[in-house]
């Protein structure tokens, strides 16, 4: 993606990033639209059903999956900063939902 960024820099163009990798490669272009709706690009947490999928790391993954949906796994992600604030949770009413899990 950096190269992308990079290539459209050079040649005057525009090109579609995340926020973060926009942050780690500012090079002189500026943003044209951040608030579309059709731009949201939502990541979440799912955990498969080992009995579908019997090679997949389930153990590890539903460890990953609980902590990720906790407060800590959420002040964890939204410390992650390059200047600039690169992860917003999704609020339903006072509390956040991160994959679709509330967060208390």
């Amino acid at each position: 993606m950096g190269a992308t960024l990079n290539t459209a820099a050079a040649i005057n163009a525009y090109t579609l990033t995340d926020r973060a990798t926009w942050a780690n490669f500012k090079n002189g272009q500026g943003i044209l639209t951040e608030v579309d709706p059709a731009l949201f690009n939502p990541y979440g947490s799912i955990l498969v059903n080992p009995a579908k999928r019997p090679n997949v790391k389930f153990g590890d993954a539903k460890i990953w999956h609980e902590w990720v949906t906790t407060k800590p796994g959420l002040d964890a992600i939204l410390s992650h900063r390059n200047g600039e604030e690169l992860f917003f949770p999704s609020s339903v009413g006072p509390a956040f939902t991160f994959g679709g899990i509330p967060i208390p």
